[in-house]
């Protein structure tokens, strides 16, 4: 939202408390919107008339079919649930991030929680969710590769998830550079949010901290108190049950 207040396009999939869609330059598609479009759910996508196209495309990933190499290791039945839950939504969601790139963002935010939600009563051995976590990374790695030409910032935030811990991980890359050749250094998430937000050229909140330091930042073209409440904040409150509803159906609540 604050990258779209100037009239550039911004994209967001799958990411956290954007049901309903907010209207901004770009497109929005709601966090679960695999299962709400499945649902004919209202708000799940801005532009509305967009929603169709990605309906198309969440039935394209479902008639995919989970990847071959599981059918060795599960069962049918058990494998048709996984695909429905964790796999195929995934793999929508990482088409319907390549297919908004042509739009050209100016920020492009995709959660993608296949592990996540797979990793929660995993049917399988160690060794089969590694080969799991092996490709699924690989899989974010590629569309990665293929979406950076268009930015000068990177961040890929591995959360711990259902596993509890208070900490994840995050790799940061900038075009104008960072220092440390790989050394894990701990970084607050409101430093991170404050070095994506100079990033997008915004001014620097008073509400956040100084960005990491061990990233060059363009020195911000101003300084506000806040950057004030998210408009979808206010839209979210009206309709969040059936957003809750869906949470409950992922298994996040």
């Amino acid at each position: 939202e604050l990258a779209a207040r100037g009239g550039e396009p911004a994209l967001a999939v799958d990411w956290w408390a954007t049901f309903p869609a907010a209207t901004v330059p770009g497109r929005i598609l709601a966090h679960g919107g695999y299962q709400l479009l499945a649902e004919g759910a209202k708000g799940v996508v801005f532009p509305a008339a967009d929603a169709p196209a990605l309906a198309a495309l969440a039935r394209a990933a479902a008639r995919e079919g989970p990847p071959p190499e599981l059918a060795q290791v599960l069962s049918r039945q058990v494998l048709a649930r996984l695909d429905q839950r964790a796999l195929a939504p995934d793999r929508f969601y990482r088409a319907a991030f390549a297919q908004g790139l042509s739009l050209r963002p100016k920020a492009a935010v995709l959660y993608l929680a296949a592990l996540d939600i797979a990793a929660d009563g995993w049917p399988a051995g160690s060794l089969a969710f590694g080969d799991r976590v092996r490709a699924e990374l690989l899989a974010a790695d590629r569309l990665i590769e293929a979406a950076r030409p268009g930015f000068d910032t990177v961040a890929i935030v591995v959360d711990p998830g259902r596993r509890g811990g208070g900490e994840g991980r995050i790799v940061l890359w900038r075009a104008a550079g960072c220092r440390g050749g790989g050394a894990r250094t701990a970084i607050e998430p409101e430093a991170l949010a404050s070095g994506l937000m100079r990033g997008l050229g915004l001014p620097q909140s008073a509400e956040l901290p100084a960005p990491p330091g061990a990233c060059a930042w363009a020195t911000p073209p101003g300084r506000v108190a806040t950057y004030g409440v998210p408009a979808s904040a206010v839209a979210a409150a009206r309709e969040s049950g059936e957003y809750l509803e869906n949470l409950r159906s992922l298994g996040y609540l």
